[in-house]
């Protein structure tokens, strides 16, 4: 990973459980502000279990139906983690309070944040969706300094 030491990786994904929750057991599932298409066969597995996901006026809205929305894979935490410290990411769970209101409050002390919905009096769909993704941020640290 091409990362100096002490550089910060941060991103954001859906996490795989909310997703499977949200099919419920199905093979897709259409709410007013997403949908879910599975993708894959058989047992979900670690890696290679892709899914369509489509969400209401944002750039992965499927369009007339010429696409099936964003395709995805889905994201353990815990492949996230052991892939991370492979390349000596280690994470970073303590955020400044202000960046903290953005995410659910029990989520503080963990690596992967799922975003607080904050949309009163919107369909109830669009905050499913919202906490379905997570923010993540590690630090590249060397053995010897793995503290961050």
């Amino acid at each position: 990973l091409n990362l100096k030491e002490g550089g910060h990786f941060i991103g954001c994904f859906p996490d795989a459980k909310r997703v499977l929750l949200a099919l419920g057991g199905k093979d897709s599932v259409a709410e007013n502000m997403f949908s879910i298409q599975k993708k894959w066969d058989g047992d979900v597995a670690c890696f290679g279990s892709p899914y369509c996901i489509s969400i209401t006026d944002t750039v992965v809205q499927v369009q007339d139906g010429e696409n099936d929305g964003l395709y995805e894979y889905l994201t353990f935490f815990n492949v996230v983690e052991k892939v991370a410290e492979l390349f000596h990411l280690y994470p970073v769970c303590k955020y400044p309070t202000f960046l903290m209101e953005l995410f659910e409050s029990e989520d503080e002390t963990r690596t992967f944040k799922h975003f607080h919905t904050q949309y009163h009096g919107s369909d109830p769909s669009l905050e499913t969706v919202t906490s379905m993704f997570v923010s993540f941020a590690f630090v590249k640290r060397t053995p010897a300094s793995a503290a961050p």
